[in-house]
């Protein structure tokens, strides 16, 4: 019997590659490489951590349902999974992401279901406030895909706008990011 091939996850390196594909989901070869050296990429092919997905652009990466496991046994994060079907999206996505993270690798990046999540949570609060027009307002917008606290303290919401976009849509997340008092960016 072959024995199952393992992949030790414990460096900075791991938890930047698994920072990327947590918060963007798809990944090109370049991006991931930005993190993690081809070594490390084809480890995490043969544990099956890491999956390719060939596209008209080429071959991205995303994480297997193992990998996700794997990672969060091995690495604390404080984000929720990202969830998108778009592969060109998430890779506008992920390049925004990495140049985020080189010009402020301290800044706080909560991605569009950590929002999802938080803004439950705030409209549950406003309820229980009685600012019922406020939490109202608050659920009938939409989330940005995500939203970038820098090290100095300035917040911002951030999208990709695709063609698919109406002009209600992306009003429904600049109507988020007002209610949040943070600008919008796209």
């Amino acid at each position: 019997m072959r024995k199952a091939y393992y992949v030790r996850l414990s460096q900075v390196k791991d938890e930047q590659a698994y920072s990327l594909l947590l918060n963007c989901r798809h990944c090109t070869h370049d991006q991931l490489r930005e993190y993690i050296s081809e070594n490390r990429v084809k480890s995490y092919m043969k544990a099956k951590l890491i999956e390719k997905i060939p596209t008209q652009q080429g071959t991205v990466y995303r994480l297997t349902e193992k990998g996700y496991r794997e990672f969060d046994k091995s690495i604390i994060h404080d984000h929720y999974r990202y969830h998108s079907n778009s592969i060109e999206h998430d890779i506008a996505l992920a390049d925004k992401y990495i140049q985020t993270m080189r010009d402020d690798p301290y800044c706080r990046w909560r991605n569009e279901e950590d929002l999802k999540h938080d803004r439950k949570e705030q409209i549950e609060d406003l309820r229980e406030q009685g600012r019922y027009e406020d939490a109202l307002r608050l659920a009938c917008s939409s989330v940005p895909d995500c939203v970038i606290t820098t090290t100095f303290g300035l917040s911002y919401g951030f999208d990709i706008v695709t063609d698919n976009y109406t002009a209600a849509d992306i009003q429904e997340k600049i109507d988020y990011c007002e209610e949040m008092q943070i600008d919008f960016r796209s």
